[in-house]
């Protein structure tokens, strides 16, 4: 079972990046690199989260289907732009699901707990979530 998530967690990863150009208005610091760290961190959220039995098998392959679902839009989107950096809406749509799977991660981690009113919002660059 591990060995699936690592090769779905393998999945969620995109293409190499374009070499950006100076000045060109796609390219930013929260850019594709950063839509792909967010991915690989996610996974990793996960198969800690499997490994330390907080997460049931059922629970962790569910999670890593909708992460690979966002990566596969991402990988879309790129593709679409003719390998070219994301544009910047569409790099905020794809933050906007990972900040909204992020949470479901979250709280499939820390059952009971809530994330609206807890002002520690799980984030991609804590290892506690």
């Amino acid at each position: 079972m591990l060995s699936l998530l690592m090769t779905a967690a393998a999945g969620v990863s995109l293409a190499q990046d374009a070499t950006p150009t100076a000045g060109s208005s796609t390219v930013t610091s929260h850019g594709k690199s950063e839509v792909r760290a967010r991915l690989r961190y996610q996974a990793l959220r996960i198969r800690q989260g499997l490994k330390s039995g907080v997460l049931s098998k059922d629970q962790a392959v569910a999670l890593m289907d909708k992460l690979k679902s966002i990566g596969d839009q991402a990988r879309a989107d790129f593709n679409q732009n003719g390998k070219k950096p994301l544009a910047n809406d569409q790099r905020a749509q794809i933050n906007q699901l990972l900040d909204e799977n992020s949470k479901v991660i979250y709280q499939a981690k820390h059952p009971g707990k809530s994330t609206s009113t807890d002002s520690n919002t799980p984030d991609d660059s804590n290892d506690a979530n």
